[in-house]
């Protein structure tokens, strides 16, 4: 995402819910790469941090060769979603 948008999506949230709860970070998305570090700068009220790593997931990305099931990858990023709620 370039800077601009990132700018617009964090005003968005602040203006709309004052407060982000959860940002998931998922760079094997099209191999997208969102740039966190940017977006936590902007200051939107948070609590505190997290983070989560879902594993070697068996999907199409890893070729099927991952250790997990796509719902034991959820598992995690699924819990902590709950928790900031």
């Amino acid at each position: 995402m370039d800077p601009i948008s990132i700018d617009s999506f964090a005003r968005f949230i602040r203006t709309r819910f004052q407060r982000l709860d959860i940002l998931v970070n998922n760079a094997g998305i099209s191999g997208a790469i969102f740039d966190t570090e940017a977006f936590i700068s902007l200051n939107l009220k948070s609590g505190e941090s997290d983070s989560v790593n879902p594993g070697f997931v068996r999907t199409d990305l890893s070729h099927n060769l991952g250790q997990f099931t796509v719902e034991e990858g959820a598992r995690g990023p699924v819990m902590l979603a709950f928790e900031a709620s």
